[in-house]
């Protein structure tokens, strides 16, 4: 009988964070590093405005916040939304640079403060996947929500739709 044949308990192949830099003159691509963290395809990824962080969601169901000085994760959220589905999209808190925000396959919302070690809230706003997600980048910290339900929700800070 023929077909596929398979290592005795081989994962799934590993996907990698990688950093690039342009040179000066901006015509040579730099790798800076690349990190092998992730076990299947990353899903989305949202890098801090300073560009010192950046925090990356998997179809491994993980999200991991990385510290591009040291070239490593400083935290990892495996299931941290509370219905188990698939980060699809991120955000970082204008304001708060240990904060950040996930939509899932499901239409949940949910807000993450890297120093606790979980969500600190989560709302099923959509009935569809969650697509986008952006904050407002005035005083009042307004989050905007899009999915592929058609639907768009404008959140405050307590997760309430406005």
């Amino acid at each position: 009988m023929r077909g596929k044949r398979s290592c005795p308990g081989a994962a799934p192949a590993p996907r990698a964070v990688e950093l690039w830099k342009l040179d000066e003159n901006e015509t040579l691509s730099v790798s800076k590093f690349c990190k092998y963290k992730h076990d299947d395809i990353m899903s989305t990824v949202s890098v801090l405005s300073s560009g010192t962080k950046a925090v990356s969601g998997s179809k491994d169901f993980c999200i991991k916040v990385w510290d591009f000085a040291q070239q490593m994760v400083l935290n990892s959220y495996q299931g941290c939304s509370a219905s188990g589905y698939l980060p699809t999209s991120l955000a970082w808190h204008p304001q708060q640079s240990e904060v950040f925000v996930f939509g899932d396959e499901n239409g949940t919302v949910s807000l993450v403060d890297t120093k606790s070690a979980s969500c600190a809230l989560s709302s099923a706003v959509h009935s569809q996947c969650v697509t986008g997600l952006v904050f407002s980048p005035h005083s009042a910290p307004f989050l905007v929500s899009v999915s592929e339900d058609c639907s768009l929700a404008v959140l405050d800070s307590g997760f309430s739709e406005l």
